[in-house]
């Protein structure tokens, strides 16, 4: 399998605008005629773990990231075999990265992104000499997908704990006693509220306002450094947690009463929130009803 701290992106020995963000990325090296200090330079593993992260909490990978890696590689002339050979070992790790850092799977992979693996493995029968190279792949992308769903399940079973220390009776309450009765069930979200205001303002704490404002992981030289600094990868993957430990309580609800007070228990949280100025914690909750 891959190795994806051990591996290197391969660039592209010209250099060039490429026509989107996803060929440029393929290309293994940032545009030269960008203004950002990093132009022309080449990307990295991490880059791409990064990137993809980054993708993952504006937009659900779906089609036209798919379609565009289909795109790029077809532009490749038939005989070039460096060049396809390069592209798909950048895709190699590009998909590999979108899967390990998809926060929307759950316990299943998230169907746009599972669809457009599938159809990017397509052009293996087209392409019968790079068989091999696909198999690697699609190899990989197994692979990534049963690491994901172990760690998803991990971060599932452990996420009221990271919210809430301590309050491991949380998951007892709205899968137990929520399912007979609301019997505590104000008492139950006044304390889940708090301790939501409690997580978020410690992570919060760590970023400071101008820097989101003025979006400086974007500006600076070293970007890895910033973001790690800031402390925003932690703040990203705490909202996804929350709002996917939410939509997770609802959907595996024993009973259609049982559905209606865990919705009602999280709605009031999410208002709670609202009057505590957790406007961070609302969103979290909101989310998982608005996807």
């Amino acid at each position: 399998m891959l190795d994806v701290q051990a591996d290197i992106v391969r660039s592209n020995q010209n250099p060039k605008t490429e026509v989107n963000y996803v060929a440029q990325l393929m290309s293994g090296v940032r545009d030269p005629n960008d203004t950002s200090k990093e132009r022309g330079l080449p990307f990295t593993a991490r880059d791409f773990e990064l990137i993809s992260k980054t993708i993952h909490t504006v937009i659900t990978p779906s089609k036209e990231i798919f379609a565009q890696l289909q795109a790029g590689f077809a532009a490749i002339a038939p005989d070039d075999v460096e060049a396809q050979n390069n592209y798909l070992h950048n895709a190699n790790i590009f998909i590999r990265q979108l899967i390990l850092n998809s926060p929307e799977q759950g316990i299943e992979l998230n169907r746009s992104l599972q669809v457009g693996v599938t159809e990017f493995l397509q052009q293996k029968s087209q392409n019968p000499q790079l068989a091999s190279v696909f198999e690697e792949i699609e190899n990989n992308a197994k692979d990534a997908l049963r690491i994901a769903k172990e760690t998803k399940i991990q971060r599932l079973e452990t996420a009221r704990e990271r919210i809430a220390p301590g309050r491991t009776s949380l998951d007892s309450f709205i899968h137990g006693s929520l399912a007979k009765s609301s019997r505590g069930l104000d008492e139950n979200v006044q304390a889940f509220a708090a301790d939501l205001l409690e997580s978020n303002l410690h992570l919060l704490r760590k970023v400071a306002s101008t820097d989101l404002y003025n979006k400086k992981w974007t500006r600076d030289a070293s970007k890895e450094a910033i973001v790690e600094r800031l402390g925003l990868l932690d703040v990203m993957e705490t909202f996804n947690i929350t709002s996917q430990m939410v939509a997770q309580d609802i959907l595996l609800a024993q009973s259609e009463k049982h559905q209606k007070r865990i919705v009602e228990f999280y709605v009031k949280a999410a208002e709670i929130c609202l009057k505590n100025g957790d406007f961070e914690g609302a969103n979290q909750i909101n989310s998982a009803f608005v996807n």
